[in-house]
């Protein structure tokens, strides 16, 4: 399967398929953000989940940035962090304690997750923490510290 952006490469997993894009897509900010495709019931990715991977793709650094603010001003609205780490919170948004995005779109649905897999936050161990978008709007805070695997 082709991307605009690049070729994806199809695994079998237990539960389906994923398909990892081999990318140049750079961010400003980060440098490369991998992206891949989840299909659990074995088929090929629609052309609606391409399309909107595609589009996110095409814009990656505005999304980075609101995910940053997003993650920012959840953080601070909620009672997950100790007073030194909200601290690590009053800089820029480009300068926050979240590094390596990487993004999970899933066959079928327009919600898809940016990942942020390491930070120097608490809540960050030892799967990093998200931003659930729908379609392009940032809907929720994802804590994986609790997950299985990522």
């Amino acid at each position: 399967m082709t991307l605009k952006f690049g070729e994806l490469e199809k695994v079998a997993t237990d539960d389906g398929f994923i398909w990892y894009a081999e990318t140049g897509l750079k961010s400003e900010i980060f440098g490369q953000v991998p992206f891949c495709l989840v299909s659990t019931d074995g088929a090929d990715v629609d052309d609606e989940t391409t399309l909107l991977a595609e589009r996110i793709a095409s814009d990656i650094d505005r999304y980075v940035k609101e995910a940053l603010g997003f993650l920012k001003d959840e953080l601070r609205r909620g009672r997950f962090l100790s007073k030194d780490e909200l601290k690590l919170l009053d800089v820029p948004v480009c300068d926050l304690p979240f590094s390596s995005p990487q993004c999970t779109f899933y066959a079928g649905d327009k919600q898809w997750l940016m990942r942020f897999a390491e930070g120097a936050l608490d809540i960050c161990e030892p799967y990093g923490i998200g931003v659930i978008f729908d379609d392009e709007r940032p809907l929720c805070l994802e804590n994986l510290e609790l997950s299985q695997e990522c």
